[in-house]
């Protein structure tokens, strides 16, 4: 899931998360940036845990209205 702000597509940081399973506890690493390393890693951990599949996400947002914006980001995740 990419989520920007503006109308341009941008790549940001990029968080892969993979669920957990019965034996093994679920995993995140940031692979790319680090501006918006917390938020990407909690999109990307609660999109693999509500579909039980591996999945990215990157994040890219001006740095004023970082934490306001990953608010917002994390409520269009849960509306998916």
């Amino acid at each position: 899931a990419f989520f920007f702000e503006g109308s341009k597509e941008r790549v940001g940081t990029l968080a892969l998360a993979l669920p957990r399973t019965p034996t093994s506890p679920g995993a995140s690493s940031i692979l790319l940036g680090d501006r918006n390393a917390t938020t990407s890693r909690v999109l990307a951990e609660f999109l693999a845990s509500k579909f039980g599949k591996m999945s990215f996400a990157s994040v890219f947002l001006p740095e004023e209205s970082g934490f306001q914006l990953g608010k917002v980001l994390l409520k269009l995740a849960q509306s998916l």
